[in-house]
């Protein structure tokens, strides 16, 4: 990208008043080669100029519209914004959409054929295959992955939480298939099958397994997810498993490897990095407002003072544990990851 160019974007007027003003963005977007891959395009700007000139632009520029716009014009904005001759929008944007547009995509039966682009039925879409924004500088350490926002999107069909599930068994990367199955973990719309095969494996590795291979070592039988014990590859998959819950799978720079995975503020709204892969599907449980009366009394067993936090929040909680959460007022520290730590302070949950 030209010098002109990053000067374009750094003095971009970001205030859209109309309609007219986002077409034009997407027209200025796709003049500028930025509108399916910004990162691609704008990676000259280094990772803490794209992430504070671009991303934290796009999304608080959607963010404001939802605010001041007229539902007509926020509809026919997000028109603009999801239609055109591209096939998908650079990640920011969609991933502004399902956390600030209200009841998105649910109100929104227009844009699903840009859904079906997003997350298709029986194939990877760049959605899932380069969404995945790590910057590994301790300080600016952001990991974002497109398919964790639709995972936990309670407005989404829960048609599309299972295709996200289903990738996550054949998904490439181990880290991918952590990030999604705790994403969908906290949703209270994710299909019961699911949160089923998570809940029944939780205590072992077992929930992390993958078949990258797509050898049948889990399949969907009467209803349910089924892993083949006897398979022969089961060992090598189990163990990679144990890995992926210490994070112990090696990553590397390139995005594909699944660097940053343990740093889990866009799965679990906290920025934390976390201390193993077990406490954040412990934790995302905890957050989940649609559990069964036992899931909820054996959640209140838990320990660790993250899970019993979210868990005191929960709104569906039995009256006997909101009161015992009452006497206890749990809380959480920790020292959030984007600071210096030996200057930032240890902040508490309360």
């Amino acid at each position: 990208m030209s010098e002109e160019d990053h000067e374009f974007w750094h003095n971009y007027n970001w205030d859209w008043k109309s309609p007219i003003d986002v077409k034009n963005f997407v027209d200025d977007a796709l003049e500028r080669d930025v509108y399916q891959y910004a990162w691609g395009a704008l990676e000259h700007l280094g990772e803490e100029n794209f992430y504070f000139i671009w991303w934290n632009s796009v999304q608080d520029a959607i963010k404001a519209i939802v605010q001041k716009f007229s539902e007509a014009d926020l509809r026919t904005s997000i028109g603009h914004l999801l239609e055109g001759e591209f096939d998908e929008c650079d990640p920011s944007i969609f991933d502004a959409l399902l956390k600030h547009v209200p009841a998105f995509p649910q109100n929104y039966p227009e844009i699903e054929e840009y859904l079906e682009t997003v997350m298709p039925e029986d194939w990877f879409s760049d959605w899932w295959e380069y969404s995945w924004y790590p910057f590994i500088g301790r300080y600016l350490t952001w990991t974002f992955w497109g398919p964790e926002t639709m995972a936990r999107s309670i407005h989404i069909d829960p048609v599309y939480l299972t295709r996200i599930f289903n990738n996550s068994v054949k998904a490439e990367n181990p880290y991918r298939t952590f990030r999604a199955r705790v994403a969908l973990a906290s949703n209270p719309n994710c299909p019961k099958e699911i949160l089923q095969f998570l809940w029944t494996n939780r205590d072992s590795e077992n929930w992390l397994l993958r078949d990258y291979e797509e050898e049948n070592v889990i399949t969907y039988l009467g209803g349910k997810y089924v892993i083949d014990s006897n398979h022969s590859s089961i060992q090598e998959i189990k163990d990679e498993a144990k890995l992926t819950l210490e994070f112990g799978v090696d990553t590397n720079e390139r995005w594909d490897s699944g660097p940053g995975a343990q740093y889990v503020e866009n799965i679990l709204d906290i920025n934390w990095e976390a201390d193993n892969a077990r406490t954040c599907l412990m934790a995302a449980f905890a957050k989940n407002t649609n559990l069964s009366d036992a899931q909820y009394a054996d959640l209140f067993k838990e320990t660790h003072p993250l899970v019993r936090y979210f868990l005191s929040k929960n709104p569906s909680l039995q009256k006997e544990f909101k009161v015992a959460f009452a006497l206890e007022s749990p809380t959480f520290s920790f020292t959030p990851y984007n600071e210096d730590p030996s200057q930032s302070e240890e902040v508490t949950l309360k």
